[in-house]
């Protein structure tokens, strides 16, 4: 018996290494949670590298290894602290002690 492979469409994979959030304010400390670095295989084209990301995944053991892997299906991108930074005159005002004088 022969067999026929058609090719119903093509989708693009990424491969990532995902780790949480770093915030060292005292109120989001939760020390039983562990920073570690996951696997994942995003299912598209648009993720960038280094940026924050809201996803929804979905976890499997991969098959050659039995470690746990994510199938990320969807990801939005969280504004980053340091893009959106946008200081007020007062502390651009304030923070001229730091310019070195000529």
């Amino acid at each position: 018996m022969r067999h026929k492979i058609e090719i119903l469409e093509y989708t693009n994979i990424v491969e990532i290494m995902a780790i949480p959030r770093i915030d060292f304010r005292p109120d989001t400390i939760n020390e039983d949670e562990q920073y570690v670095v996951r696997k994942g295989y995003f299912v598209g084209h648009d993720i960038e590298a280094n940026k924050e990301y809201n996803i929804t995944a979905f976890t499997f053991p991969d098959p050659k290894s039995q470690h746990l892997v994510h199938i990320i299906e969807e990801a939005q991108k969280i504004s980053d602290d340091i893009v959106e930074f946008a200081p007020s005159r007062e502390v651009l005002e304030s923070m001229r002690i730091f310019q070195i004088r000529q």
